[in-house]
């Protein structure tokens, strides 16, 4: 009587096993090993079946090799496959989701929950580091869930939107021709980094700079069948100056009190910054500002613990804002 193979392993678990052997083993299988007990149990034309399969499946790239007169098989991890169940990097992955989970619309935050406790659950791995966020102003992101899906879908399809936007400075809505490249959080806020168009023309951008639009000010968001591949992606800018909206860069000398001075020389405010400290205790930060608004409203932050040296005319701004705050006190 011919011998009996294990029978209760279906072919599907079989094939999960072989998947399984092959992916998480970086190296390669005779036919022998894979058919015998300490592998799949299996008949080597059965084993033979199983790869067949796997290959179809063209998950990972099958390959057969020769060792001698045997044929060997591994499987070359392709983008989809090319993943690790570490519990130390999960681990890290659950504190990137609660430092940012207020941002996200509420339905993503019970899906990355859910996810991150399925490969918890995957690796055994020991109960988290608890931690959260502090946010000052936080906006609720759940009545834009379906524009933020929309912006992702665009970004992963190089798609054009049709948006309807409110910028602060109008009174209603504007139409906007769109290709969101990235998706950015600055401050509390969602932003989507785009190129604006002068219509649904992909090849016709309004302006050489890309803009970054706030999601809350989306008030619809179209997905087209426009392809917007022809334009260049957006990275990083390698003058990481302060602020996020790019206008005319400036140098600024600012001199912060003795009280806040450990908490500016902590932090890099922008790439190649010079600290100086005074004999009195006060602290000097020269730094590069990509835009006088934002730098405007950061220095007003600080109150009094905080002086423009230079240049002139960015502290001439600065003096007419606090007239202009302390007048309006005085009425």
């Amino acid at each position: 009587m011919a011998k009996k193979w294990d029978s209760d392993t279906t072919s599907s678990g079989k094939l999960l096993l072989l998947f399984t052997i092959l992916l998480f083993n970086n190296r390669a299988f005779s036919l022998n090993e894979l058919s015998s007990s300490s592998c799949l149990n299996a008949s080597k034309a059965t084993v033979l079946r199983l790869l067949r399969q796997l290959e179809q499946a063209k998950i990972g790239i099958l390959v057969r090799e020769k060792k001698g007169r045997e044929s060997i098989y591994r499987l070359e991890r392709n983008a989809e496959t090319n993943f690790s169940l570490n519990p130390e990097a999960i681990g890290q992955l659950a504190l990137c989701r609660d430092f940012m989970l207020h941002l996200l619309p509420d339905n993503l935050r019970a899906e990355t929950a859910a996810t991150i406790a399925s490969l918890h659950c995957k690796t055994n791995s020991a109960s988290q580091v608890p931690a959260g966020s502090l946010t000052k102003g936080r906006i609720d992101y759940g009545p834009f869930r379906h524009i933020f899906a929309t912006l992702e879908q665009a970004i992963k399809k190089k798609l054009i939107c049709r948006a309807m936007y409110k910028a602060p400075q109008n009174s209603e809505p504007r139409e906007h021709w769109i290709a969101p490249k990235r998706l950015l959080a600055y401050h509390e806020t969602i932003y989507v980094e785009c190129w604006l168009l002068e219509n649904e023309n992909s090849s016709q951008r309004k302006y050489d700079d890309s803009l970054l639009l706030a999601l809350q000010r989306f008030k619809s968001c179209t997905l087209t069948e426009i392809s917007s591949s022809a334009l260049p992606d957006i990275h990083d800018d390698p003058n990481r100056f302060f602020g996020i909206v790019k206008d005319e860069p400036f140098r600024a000398k600012i001199r912060f009190a003795s009280d806040v001075s450990e908490y500016i020389s902590e932090r890099i405010w922008s790439e190649g910054q010079k600290l100086e400290r005074e004999v009195d205790g006060f602290l000097l930060l020269t730094l590069m500002i990509n835009n006088a608004t934002e730098g405007l409203a950061w220095v007003l932050g600080f109150g009094d613990k905080a002086i423009v040296l230079e240049p002139e005319w960015f502290a001439k701004i600065v003096r007419k804002n606090l007239r202009n705050a302390l007048a309006n006190y005085n009425r």
